[in-house]
């Protein structure tokens, strides 16, 4: 019967989170396609971007969302 060292145990947990890291890290490694830019999609993101940066409590953040908002908007379907 085969037991497990602790120090083995550690090492195969190591190499299993390594593979489960190696997947984030490493996009080629999986196919991800984008969805298709629908009217009501954008005006949905739009809108959450305009309410996060209305209800935002940090004035950083509000620039931020209506930045993204703004150059959202550049690319209008």
């Amino acid at each position: 019967m085969y037991k497990l060292t602790a120090s083995s145990r550690a090492s195969s947990l190591r190499q299993r989170k390594g593979e489960s890291m190696l997947a984030i890290i490493r996009p080629d490694l999986y196919e991800y396609t984008t969805l298709p830019m629908t009217d009501e999609l954008f005006w949905r993101r739009i809108e959450n971007l305009r309410r996060a940066a209305l209800t935002a409590e940090s004035f950083e953040f509000r620039l931020l969302y209506y930045n993204q908002m703004m150059e959202l908007m550049k690319r209008c379907p």
